[in-house]
């Protein structure tokens, strides 16, 4: 136990501001990002100031949407609205790319 605990000793801080952006008992989650999706993100990005009272909101914003953004892998624009227009924008391509591929055949 204590080689794990060791092991992932640079996720703990973050373990509990990336359980509850994507979703807990008391929050909603968002649609395809899981908790090993979390994990891998927290391995690259820490939260320093989600669960710090002494943060500011800015902050907060800013480190919950980039976290966000790369559990859907998406690194363009820096706010929630521009992350949504960039992930419809990719999903929607994905889907004519796959139609054009299908009616090829």
């Amino acid at each position: 136990m204590e080689k794990q605990q060791q092991k992932h000793k640079s996720l703990l801080s973050s373990l509990l501001a990336a359980h509850a952006l994507t979703g807990c008992d008391s929050v909603c989650c968002y649609h395809g990002i899981g908790k090993i999706t979390a994990i891998k993100v927290t391995k690259q990005r820490k939260l320093f100031f989600l669960g710090e009272l002494s943060s500011d909101i800015q902050d907060v914003v800013s480190e919950a949407t980039a976290f966000i953004g790369d559990c859907y892998g998406i690194s363009d624009g820096e706010t929630m609205s521009d992350k949504r227009q960039a992930f419809v924008f990719c999903s929607t391509l994905y889907a004519y790319i796959m139609l054009l591929h299908f009616f090829s055949v």
